[in-house]
């Protein structure tokens, strides 16, 4: 069975859902800057060489870099935290793209 809190970004990346603290456009200048001033062993990047569209903020300080939009990503967190509430045998899988 997998794991109900795991959102798979695609390309063998995924993260837990129970981690994310928020969801923010990477082209916005506070979250570039927040980004240049995170320590590099902080920031994961997931964009398989596509363009950079979001960051994911985790709990920790860690930064996910993130092909996906903004809205895409948020629609899947919704799809997980409803999928979190139905009963276990209807959750088996993530939410996949």
């Amino acid at each position: 069975m997998m794991a109900r809190n795991i959102l798979i970004l695609g390309r063998a990346g995924s993260i837990n859902t129970r981690h994310v603290l928020a969801v923010a456009n990477a082209q916005s200048a506070p979250v570039q800057r927040m980004i240049d001033a995170t320590d590099e062993a902080h920031v994961i990047n997931m964009t398989y060489g596509s363009t950079r569209r979001s960051v994911i903020v985790l709990e920790g300080g860690y930064l996910v870099l993130s092909h996906r939009t903004v809205d895409a990503l948020a629609n899947a967190l919704g799809s997980v935290e409803e999928t979190a509430d139905e009963d276990e045998e209807e959750a088996d899988q993530p939410p996949w793209w």
